[in-house]
Formats: C-alpha cells, structure tokens, sequence
C-alpha cells in the first residue's frame, strides 16, 4: 500500500511520522499498525498479506509540518459476496 503526501502541490519528504492502520470490517479494535517507509517523491509504503477475503479498511496516520491527517478507505481482498459486503460494511458506519 502507497501514500503520496503532498502540501501546495509539492510533495513532503520530510513526514514526521507516516503509520497506516488496518483493519478487518466491524474489527477495528483489533486493528494493526504499521510504520511506512518514505521511498521517494512524497511516496510512503507497507508491505502487508492479507489471509482472509474480506472487507478492510485501511486509515494513513500521517503528522508533518505541524498538521495530523487521517485519510481513510474502505477495500475488498478476493471475492466477499455482496450480502457478506453489506454485513461486514455495516457494522463500521
């Protein structure tokens, strides 16, 4: 998984401290984080294997500059029927 950090259009290579948080649906308090790593132009990644088909999301902790954002997105990992879709997304709303 990628982030490009950007602020005013450049990109930010001196990120404080860039984590990406995830989690299985309706299990975000057994969530796990993990510390990026900065590649270059404004790009942060993690490596992650995922075991099971299902719904995840995924939240990018990043604190630069002064600032803490928390940019989060809902993914699907192999197929997950849509009646598995809509149980396991609703539990995180």
């Amino acid at each position: 998984m990628k982030v490009r950090l950007t602020q005013d259009q450049e990109n930010v290579e001196d990120a404080e401290d860039v984590q990406f948080e995830i989690w299985k649906a309706n299990s975000q308090e057994e969530s796990e984080l993990i510390e990026a790593k900065h590649e270059k132009e404004g790009i942060y990644s993690v490596k992650k294997t995922f075991q099971e088909d299902r719904i995840y999301y995924v939240q990018t902790h990043v604190t630069a500059r002064g600032m803490h954002v928390m940019p989060k997105k809902q993914f699907v990992v192999g197929n997950v029927s849509e009646e598995a879709e809509e149980d396991q997304s609703h539990g995180s709303h």
